[in-house]
């Protein structure tokens, strides 16, 4: 039986193009209820990425929820996450020889893709 995955997106979520050809943003909002997810809503505490952060497990950065589409990851330190009190942020360095992230920056400076999930 596989794993079941469920993504959400938030509105209060922040993404915007950084200087030094990386990507940045709030990942996760806290305290805010999110919109009916299925007959319920739900609202993220402060503390509840804690665990998960602490196991050092790595975290990859995905555009679009593909895996085959990875941005960055905490393995390699090209994202790093900060669990603050008002969400989890990160900051993800681009792969400036890649395409993919070329035109992916582009599209977040000129706007055109501003939130995150």
């Amino acid at each position: 039986m596989g794993t079941k995955i469920e993504n959400r997106t938030i509105a209060v979520t922040e993404l915007r193009a950084g200087p030094a050809f990386e990507v940045a943003g709030r990942a996760a909002a806290y305290n805010f209820l999110s919109g009916d997810i299925g007959g319920f809503v739900e609202r993220l505490q402060p503390g509840c990425f804690t665990r998960s952060l602490k196991s050092g497990c790595d975290v990859k950065c995905l555009f679009n929820h593909s895996a085959d589409f990875v941005l960055g990851r905490t393995a390699n330190k090209t994202l790093t996450l900060d669990d603050n009190d008002r969400g989890l942020d990160f900051v993800c360095k681009l792969n400036q020889a890649s395409q993919a992230h070329k035109d992916l920056y582009s599209s977040i400076q000129r706007g055109d893709i501003n939130e995150c999930s």
